[in-house]
Parts: C-alpha cells; sequence; structure tokens
C-alpha cells in the first residue's frame, strides 16, 4: 500500500458568508498530496490527475458517514483544489447533500485516493470558516435582510419595519390568526374563510314530494384538508331575504354530502300555512374528512298533497 499524507487547508471562501446574495451550495477546500518520501504525487496512470474520495463524518474515528464524494482533481507538484458538494446537483433526492451534513454540528473530512486500501489519516476538523455555508439558515439573528422558507420564527422584544407580506392564512395556528398585522388584529373569529364556495340562488323553487329532493342550484364543490367544515343557508343576496314556507303541517329541510343525508330539520306549523324561516340555517360537517365533496340541500313536504317552499337561498360552504 502506498503511504500518503495530505497537508490541507480550508479556504475561506468570502462568497459563502454573503448575506445578500443565495448561499452556494459547495465548500472550496486545498490540499497537497505527498509520498512517504516526502515527493509529490503526481498521478498514478495518468499523470497530473488522481480521483479522490471524501467523506464527511460525525467523529474524528469511526462515526457516522453523513456525506461522500468523488472528484478527479489536476495536481501541479503534488498540489490540488476542489469545490466539495460540487457534484451534490447528480445525486439522487434522497442522498445527502453537503449543506445538510454539515449542519452546524462538529464534523470531520476524510480522504481516500480511489485504488488504495485505506484512507489518509487522521481525519481534519472542519473549522468555523466553512460554517458561513449555513448562513442561509441563522439559528439567530440580530438583522435580517430577508427572512423565508417553511420554518418557525420567533420574535422575542423585537419589531418588524417596513412592509411586511403575509400569505392569506389557512390554519387557526398560521401567524396572521395570532397577531396585529397592517393594522389589522386577526382573531379566530375573524378568520379568513379557507376555500368557501357560494352556490347560485335557488329562485323560488317548491316540492310537493314526502321524499328528500335536491333544491335546484344549491350544490357547492370543496376540497377540504379534514377540518370541520361549516355550511349556511342564507340569502342569495339579491334584495329578498331567503325563506321557507309550506302549505301544509309540516316540512323537512336537510343537508346532504355526496349524495348522503347528514343532518335535517322537521318544522311544523300545526294545521296552517306559514313561512317558517325569513333568516338562516347552519351546521357543521365535522366527518367529510380530507378530499372533494359536493354538500347539497334537500327538502321535503310532511304531509300529503301539501309543498315546501324555498326562496331566494343560496348555500354557503367553507373549511374551519
Amino acid at each position: 500500500m502506498r503511504a500518503l499524507v495530505a497537508a490541507t487547508l480550508l479556504l475561506p471562501a468570502t462568497a459563502l458568508a454573503q448575506a445578500t446574495v443565495n448561499v452556494p451550495q459547495v465548500l472550496g477546500y486545498q490540499g497537497r498530496l505527498l509520498k512517504a518520501d516526502g515527493s509529490p504525487v503526481t498521478g498514478p496512470e495518468n499523470p497530473g490527475q488522481v480521483n479522490i474520495i471524501f467523506r464527511i463524518y460525525d467523529q474524528p474515528v469511526e462515526g457516522t458517514l453523513k456525506w461522500t464524494e468523488k472528484q478527479t482533481v489536476l495536481l501541479r507538484n503534488g498540489f490540488y483544489a476542489v469545490f466539495l458538494g460540487s457534484e451534490d446537483s447528480k445525486k439522487p433526492n434522497d442522498e445527502p447533500k453537503l449543506f445538510d451534513a454539515l449542519g452546524g454540528h462538529p464534523r470531520w473530512l476524510e480522504l481516500q485516493i480511489e485504488g488504495d486500501s485505506m484512507p489518509l489519516t487522521p481525519r481534519q476538523q472542519i473549522g468555523s470558516v466553512a460554517y458561513a455555508f449555513r448562513s442561509a439558515h441563522a439559528a439567530s439573528a440580530d438583522t435580517a435582510a430577508n427572512v423565508s422558507g417553511g420554518g418557525t420564527v420567533t420574535a422575542t422584544g423585537g419589531t418588524f419595519t417596513g412592509p411586511v407580506t403575509v400569505p392569506t392564512p389557512t390554519k387557526p395556528e398560521h401567524a396572521a390568526t395570532r397577531g396585529y398585522v397592517d393594522g389589522k388584529a386577526f382573531a379566530r373569529s375573524n378568520l379568513p374563510a379557507v376555500g368557501q364556495q357560494t352556490s347560485s340562488s335557488c329562485g323560488f323553487w317548491s316540492t310537493g314530494s314526502q321524499t328528500l329532493t335536491d333544491v335546484a342550484n344549491l350544490s357547492v364543490t370543496l376540497t377540504t384538508t379534514g377540518r370541520p367544515v361549516i355550511l349556511i343557508l342564507q340569502s342569495d343576496n339579491g334584495g329578498y331575504d331567503a325563506n321557507i314556507s309550506m302549505s301544509g303541517a309540516a316540512a323537512v329541510i336537510a343537508f346532504a354530502r355526496d349524495g348522503t343525508t347528514i343532518g335535517h330539520w322537521a318544522f311544523s306549523a300545526g294545521y296552517s300555512a306559514q313561512t317558517i324561516i325569513p333568516a338562516s340555517l347552519l351546521a357543521i360537517d365535522t366527518q367529510a374528512g380530507a378530499g372533494t365533496h359536493t354538500w347539497k340541500v334537500r327538502a321535503a313536504t310532511g304531509n300529503p298533497n301539501t309543498s315546501v317552499y324555498i326562496s331566494s337561498a343560496a348555500l354557503v360552504a367553507f373549511e374551519l
């Protein structure tokens, strides 16, 4: 086995630490390969060229392999320079990348010349310069030019100045539901509805059937995440109050999801016809589950030879 030693240097590559640009996903590295007699390595077969396998571990000996990459390097009097991580873009998505391997924890770099049975020893600890590589993901910052990504941002004792852009909240725990943004206090009670859908007006609709029948136009389709869905039968805002009336003694109004009745109301007016709802009906569907569903309003008369009437109504559905 050839005896090799390496004198190496981690480059302080200033581009890695610039806060105003995207952080490059590579790390500059220089080294020199020497034989046991102190003469420089020039390459085993193709003079001036050698394949080096770079590995990063979490311990100076043994430990867990966090990242690996093979590069063909050019040697000049034994000296070489590479950018570690330059092959990451060619790897499958499930293979570790250099950025993730560093991770803000102690790391050691190991080199092995392709064809040699053993790596060079000892491993070299990666110094703090390399951790400028992590500046895109700061653990703590007094000032940040930009805050983005899918992580959690916690502000303690500070003040946001300048424009703050907050997307429409889609969950109760999102920031805009708990803070004071753009001069508006957001509370759970006025959280914008997620995926709200409103049906067309039913106009003036009636049925004399004693079997629940779908009311014309009162249908909405909504894609949900599995949270409860609010259903409201309300005015169509056409200038008239929504109302339900009947010519007999009883009527039934129901909500249905995907063709199945999920709740109904039975109204009795004694033996005289009357308007029973000048306002709205509301229901909460907690069993829909995630997916795309269709809700409808159904109605039936409670007595033969009578009718139930619904006019100027629309169906509204949205997920909490």
